[in-house]
């Protein structure tokens, strides 16, 4: 189950959070200056997503459409103190900036796959999708 939580009772800066170190059986996402902690997935979920971006990641490479992330640190424009990391992301060689960032990348993807695990809470699943159309 994924819960939130707060940095030090208020909300955390985008460079707080980048400083995290985090633990291996958890995954933590910032959204709109609230941590939010989802355990660890299991491994089936690891199981698909390999496959998932395999067959993503020689096709986009092959055919030279961009690049293919998985489960990086993406800010959305417009969605200031929000750190999102979807499973797998792509973005198109049209959105692409010049060099990978350092830090986080500053793009909405053109595509974003989320893995449903049998432990992902239905309304955390439908938050993300949202956020994703926006």
């Amino acid at each position: 189950m994924a819960s939130s939580s707060h940095f030090g009772g208020g909300t955390m800066t985008l460079l707080e959070y980048q400083n995290l170190e985090e633990r291996g059986d958890e995954r933590l996402e910032l959204i709109h200056g609230h941590l939010v902690r989802e355990p660890a997935p299991g491994g089936v979920h690891g199981v698909v997503l390999l496959d998932l971006l395999h067959a993503l990641h020689e096709h986009v490479r092959t055919c030279g459409l961009g690049r293919v992330l998985v489960e990086t640190g993406v800010r959305y424009p417009g969605e200031p103190g929000t750190v999102r990391r979807p499973d797998i992301a792509f973005i198109t060689a049209a959105h692409l900036p010049p060099e990978p960032p350092l830090s986080f990348w500053e793009v909405v993807p053109d595509l974003v796959i989320e893995i449903v695990s049998p432990n992902d809470r239905w309304t955390l699943v439908q938050q993300k999708i949202e956020a994703d159309l926006e």
